[in-house]
């Protein structure tokens, strides 16, 4: 074979090479893999290649439509299962998370939350009085909350003072039921969901405690030890943590 030949045919392999996609890159193509729990109209399971609907869902499908990303929402079984597989990497985020200085140690928050949520103690009427004076009222109770979560800074360092006797359950449907039951005296967390549990049971003698908790932002959270996206500079992921889910979304 020519020499001249030996050097078309090496020229073309070089431009072949160079025009191929980065190998490096690859990963990044793959969907992001977001966990959540089911939460009623907020974010429950859909058969769509997203894999969830409601006010939670479309607002991170929103944006992640508008930065080009392709993303998908696994469901855990509970909370402390969505968490944990987030921390320990094997998917790629989680929601919607509540921000804390410990928990940026192990997360990437996206800057505007996805939600303000409004967070509550709720009880069976016929059972306990729905006016408190005070979170010590709840003093040797039996408190419902979801496992591993966290609702409101105030009520969380009570339950951690050891004040109430904790119920840790794996999702809002069980404690509205142990509620429902007098399994429990009090049960709290996200507001609309809970009401959503409420309506979906059927149930009439729950009511929500006043005065009220706070309110809570929550946030897409990115686990630190993800396997996809990993550089937060590449430019749809990047979108999609300045994305203002609130000022987007309608």
């Amino acid at each position: 074979m020519h020499r001249a030949t030996l050097y078309i045919i090496l020229f073309w392999s070089i431009l072949h090479v160079m025009a191929s996609p980065n190998t490096a890159e690859e990963p990044q193509k793959k969907p992001l893999s977001i966990i959540t729990i089911d939460l009623s109209s907020s974010l429950e399971r859909a058969n769509t290649p997203f894999g969830a609907q409601g006010l939670i869902a479309e607002r991170i499908e929103r944006g992640a439509s508008f930065c080009g990303l392709n993303a998908n929402v696994i469901f855990a079984p509970s909370w402390n299962r969505a968490y944990t597989m987030a921390v320990d990497g094997r998917v790629d985020a989680i929601v919607p998370a509540h921000k804390t200085a410990e928990r940026e140690e192990i997360f990437d928050f996206a800057k505007f939350p996805l939600r303000e949520t409004q967070m509550n103690i709720f009880t069976d009427e016929h059972m306990h009085s729905t006016q408190i004076s005070s979170l010590k009222d709840l003093d040797g109770k039996r408190v419902g909350i979801l496992l591993g979560a966290m609702l409101e800074a105030r009520f969380d360092a009570y339950v951690r003072s050891g004040g109430p006797v904790k119920s840790e359950q794996n999702s809002y449907a069980s404690l509205v039921e142990n509620l429902s039951r007098h399994k429990l005296d009090y049960i709290a967390g996200s507001t609309p969901v809970i009401e959503q549990e409420i309506k979906n049971q059927g149930l009439s003698k729950i009511k929500a405690v006043t005065p009220r908790l706070g309110v809570e932002n929550v946030y897409l959270a990115l686990s630190k030890n993800r396997k996809n996206y990993r550089d937060l500079t590449n430019t749809k992921i990047n979108c999609l943590m300045n994305y203002n889910f609130l000022g987007k979304a309608k």
